[in-house]
């Protein structure tokens, strides 16, 4: 008993919360989420404050009287001293944090924007990463028309995912911006690992700038193109996807050459160090 009788501090959290909202507002940024009062008194003066309905009921913060013209609102902590100071009767406050609350809202302006990746994510040596898949891709977000038409993208907070071979998925929240708010503030992101495998493709020879009536024959009719590629999206390829061509006009402009030279015109987005094998082929030109 004699403990109770010592003064101590404590420090109280009380919930807040905007009441009367329109139901065609949509708050953006909402206010922190307590007002944390210190206190000093004797024991057993703090211990009746534990588990009192009166002391923990939430500090409303009446929309209708704070709404401003820039929608974006602030409420000095001393205008709800009132609510605050009489749970207290005769403890002595110390201090009540924050000085303030402030909150964004619009009237439900809105943009469909993607989701962009953040951070760090290396898989393990000899494997790369082939695909990054958010659900949902994209997010509305609501904010004032300046912000929304500075905003293209949204993206997640970063994360750090090092060293990883297998499919990787987790629920990451994105970033909020003062004033702007996402729905949903979540997405799933799934990374897609691949091993890297080189591989090799034989491609049709075609000519370039050839006149009418001429045909060129070369010696392979086919080249082969080596290239490093991910398991998952060689698969996918075919042939179809690379072009080989020799050109007309350098072969005429060289008549003592007897090859011709193959440039590979064009490969998947997906595939590195592409090259042809051979890149000098014999040929022939036919009336």
């Amino acid at each position: 008993m004699h403990t109770m009788e010592e003064v101590y501090e404590v420090e109280v959290s009380i919930p807040v919360r905007i009441t009367n909202v329109p139901a065609n507002v949509v708050i953006t940024t909402g206010i922190a989420d307590s007002i944390k009062v210190t206190i000093k008194d004797k024991g057993f003066n703090l211990l009746s404050y534990i588990g009192d309905d009166d002391v923990q009921a939430p500090v409303d913060i009446d929309f209708k009287h704070y709404a401003s013209e820039d929608f974006h609102s602030i409420v000095p902590v001393n205008s709800l001293s009132r609510q605050v100071f009489s749970r207290f009767k005769k403890t002595n406050v110390l201090s009540v944090k924050p000085e303030r609350f402030e909150f964004y809202y619009n009237y439900g302006r809105n943009k469909k924007v993607p989701v962009m990746l953040a951070g760090k994510v290396s898989p393990s040596e000899m494997y790369f990463l082939s695909k990054v898949h958010f659900s949902p891709d994209s997010v509305l977000v609501y904010a004032a028309k300046d912000v929304l038409d500075k905003v293209e993208s949204v993206s997640i907070k970063p994360v750090t995912i090092d060293n990883f071979k297998d499919t990787v998925t987790l629920t990451t929240e994105l970033v909020q911006r003062p004033g702007m708010k996402t729905v949903p503030d979540k997405v799933r992101l799934t990374l897609y690992p691949d091993i890297y495998s080189e591989a090799t493709v034989d491609v049709p020879i075609t000519c370039n700038n050839i006149p009418s009536g001429k045909i060129l024959r070369t010696f392979p009719s086919k080249a082969k193109v080596t290239f490093v590629v991910g398991m998952r999206q060689y698969k996918e390829m075919t042939v179809h996807d690379f072009t080989v061509t020799a050109d007309y006009n350098d072969i005429v402009s060289n008549p003592d050459k007897q090859t011709c030279h193959l440039t590979l015109r064009t490969t998947p987005d997906n595939v590195y160090r592409a090259r042809i094998v051979d890149d000098e082929v014999d040929f022939l030109i036919e009336e």
